[in-house]
């Protein structure tokens, strides 16, 4: 599969899926949804250690300038913290900028984008990284565009092999702006393997528990859809399993959203209290796809939202559509 990352937001202040930040404050200024995945008013970063290597990747986010203030929107690493370069925003110019390392500035586009104080809003990028010491590529794409506003060719890789990692914004600077719909693909695979276009995501909770998948405990009160589904997520409500093989399936409304759905990503905040593991599954028409075991954190910290993602039903396979509506389900292994 080619889908390697995506975060929505809505785990809320914890930034969950994430492996460092430097805040845990979240604006409510959302893209979609309930959240952004990042904050205004202060310094902040978002960062993923990949946990692989890769020499190319595709992103889609949407990103939005509160103030007319230069930002590092989004950056690339060696080993974790070696920095291979970034893509900016310069707020005198208002156009979007290339580098390559820390501060070799090698390109720099002519699209005009205003913050919001200047009449601009959301609007979202598509951004190439090919590294290679000399026909590497970073490209930049501009609201849906399918020719560049900024590209630059050649050494894309001042230092290191590979990147394993990428950041939302810095912890260097002080800013106001929000991010949303964090989307990340390699190049593998059939699906999801390039640029990935305009993404938006539509987070649903469950409203009901599967009746032929009603094993796990609740921390308190008889429903247990409705103690995993708050915002922001936390651990004050859960839901829970002891037994090896037992499941607990829930129940979802018809999705509210229209247009090509490139893929269904199951999120859950989870911990490990004694032994085990977790595998998220979906289950379509009796039939159960559990995805492969997942390692638990013993604490509600960074990476302890798992995901899994689904870009085909499998259940065919063939491309998911909006009619589709499948149960999701955990499962406690050994």
């Amino acid at each position: 599969m080619a889908l390697i990352f995506a975060d929505d937001g809505e785990a809320g202040t914890g930034s969950f899926p994430w492996t460092e930040t430097n805040s845990i404050v979240h604006d409510s200024q959302p893209k979609d949804g309930t959240y952004p995945i990042n904050q205004s008013g202060s310094t902040f970063y978002l960062k993923k250690i990949l946990g692989a290597n890769y020499t190319e990747l595709y992103f889609s986010i949407f990103f939005y300038f509160a103030n007319a203030i230069s930002l590092k929107l989004l950056s690339w690493y060696s080993v974790g913290t070696t920095e291979l370069g970034s893509i900016r925003w310069n707020a005198t110019s208002k156009h979007f900028e290339i580098y390559t390392g820390t501060s070799t500035l090698v390109a720099t586009g002519t699209l005009s984008q205003q913050a919001a104080t200047e009449g601009g809003a959301y609007f979202n990028l598509n951004i190439r990284v090919l590294l290679h010491a000399s026909t590497g590529e970073i490209s930049v794409r501009h609201d849906g565009n399918t020719t560049a506003d900024v590209t630059f060719t050649g050494n894309t890789l001042p230092s290191g092999s590979n990147m394993d990692a990428f950041q939302v914004f810095t912890s260097a600077t002080s800013h106001n702006a929000r991010a949303d719909n964090f989307w990340c693909n390699d190049i593998s695979g059939s699906l999801n393997n390039s640029w990935p276009g305009v993404l938006r995501c539509s987070t649903q909770f469950p409203t009901g528990k599967s009746a032929t998948n009603d094993a796990w405990t609740a921390d308190s009160g008889t429903n247990k859809y409705d103690r995993i589904n708050e915002q922001p997520a936390s651990g004050a409500n859960f839901i829970y399993s002891e037994t090896t093989g037992q499941k607990q399936g829930f129940t979802y409304p018809a999705p509210a959203f229209s247009g090509v759905i490139k893929a269904l990503v199951i999120n859950d905040l989870s911990q490990k209290i004694s032994s085990g593991g977790l595998k998220q599954g979906i289950r379509i028409a009796g039939t159960d796809f559990p995805s492969s075991t997942k390692v638990l954190k013993t604490t509600y910290t960074r990476e302890s939202q798992l995901q899994h993602y689904l870009e085909q039903n499998p259940n065919g396979p063939a491309a998911w559509t909006t009619s589709d509506n499948p149960e999701t389900y955990l499962e406690k292994t050994a």
